[in-house]
This record gives C-alpha cells, sequence and structure tokens, in this order.
C-alpha cells in the first residue's frame, strides 16, 4: 500500500476500498476458476473499530457476488476462518496455502495470498481462492514427450495434481528415487 493511502480518513478509506475492488474484481477475472477474492485488512492496527476490507465469491457458473468481511479478531489464530490470514502474516511473504475442500463453495480450494505493508509494518493480505480443478487442467494439458506428464507437488511432498495418484495422497517412494527433487519441494527451490 502507498505511504499517501490514509485508511483512517472516511472518504480517502472508500475510495480506496472503492479501487481495491475494481482492481481484484478485474485480476480474478483473468484467472480460470476463480472462486473468492478478498481484502482483509487489520482494522485494529489502522486505529478502527470494525472489519475492513473487501470479499465477492463467484459461484460454480461465475456469477459474482459480495460476500461478508471475516472479523478476524473473532477468532483465535488457529481457527480454520482466519488461519490463512495468520499463516501469511506469519510467513511475511506471498503463499500458496495448502489444496483443501472449502465446504461453503462445495469444491476444493488452493489459496493464493499475498502480505500488505505500510511503512514495514503487516496492515492486511490480498487473496483469491482457485478451484484446484482448474490447476490441474492446466497440468493435465502439459505432455512432455510422447509418454510424459506434468504433477504438482505441495511443499509437504503431497499430490496438488498427479494423473495416477489422488489429490492430496503423498509420494514417499519418489523420495528415495529422486532426492534432489524431493529436496527442491521440500526446500522451497521449486513451486
Amino acid at each position: 500500500l502507498q505511504e499517501s493511502v490514509s485508511l483512517s480518513d472516511g472518504a480517502a478509506r472508500e475510495d480506496f476500498l472503492a479501487e481495491a475492488g475494481r482492481v481484484a474484481l478485474n485480476h480474478a477475472a483473468a484467472v480460470s476458476g476463480t472462486r473468492a477474492i478478498y481484502l482483509t485488512l487489520d482494522y485494529r492496527a489502522l486505529g478502527l473499530n470494525a472489519p475492513l476490507g473487501i470479499s465477492y465469491t463467484y459461484s460454480a457458473d461465475g456469477t459474482v457476488s459480495p460476500a461478508p468481511l471475516t472479523d478476524i479478531y473473532a477468532y483465535s489464530e488457529s481457527d480454520p476462518e482466519v488461519v490463512q490470514y495468520y499463516g501469511v502474516k506469519d510467513a511475511g511473504a506471498p503463499l500458496w496455502f495448502e489444496r483443501y475442500h472449502n465446504s461453503e463453495l462445495g469444491t476444493y480450494i488452493a489459496s493464493y495470498l499475498h502480505p500488505l505493508y505500510v511503512d514495514g509494518r503487516f496492515v492486511g493480505m490480498v487473496g483469491i481462492d482457485i478451484e484446484s480443478s482448474a490447476i490441474s487442467d492446466i497440468a493435465a494439458g502439459i505432455v512432455a514427450y510422447e509418454t510424459g506428464f506434468a504433477s504438482i507437488l505441495t511443499k509437504q511432498n503431497t499430490v496438488f495434481y498427479h494423473p495416477y495418484h489422488t489429490p492430496g495422497g503423498v509420494i514417499s517412494d519418489d523420495r528415495d528415487a529422486y532426492p534432489e527433487i524431493a529436496e527442491a519441494v521440500t526446500g522451497g527451490k521449486v513451486a
């Protein structure tokens, strides 16, 4: 966020949120499988008394609807409602959140989160939830030579996408066969 944005000023705050909403919706429209997009600000750190941000959900048919804001202070840091917020805050860097089943949306989701800072101080995050099948479809379309294929593993060596393994499973057999790949994945050298 720019230093000049004063989120404690009501009019400036409304202008910022309106612009952030337009930008978020434009970006989400370019991502296949978007199911939610949100900006969650730490309202207490900004000297405010109520949740602040934007939140939109996308139905399976692409209909966009405003969604209620999550009050990050109404939950413990380990609660599933806010674990992503605190995860990106603790990471201090953008991150992909593990594939999970979102019961509200009725599908498996992968979330990409990015922390927001003002003057080096964490003030919130922006995130997008993408249907994991949309990401898997991209990998499924990659063919290497005549018989090769793409797969996606998480840092924990669990399957996100693989043509022969179930998502969420662990491919532990391959750690010994390909130690340099396993080390690169768990060491964060590949995304």
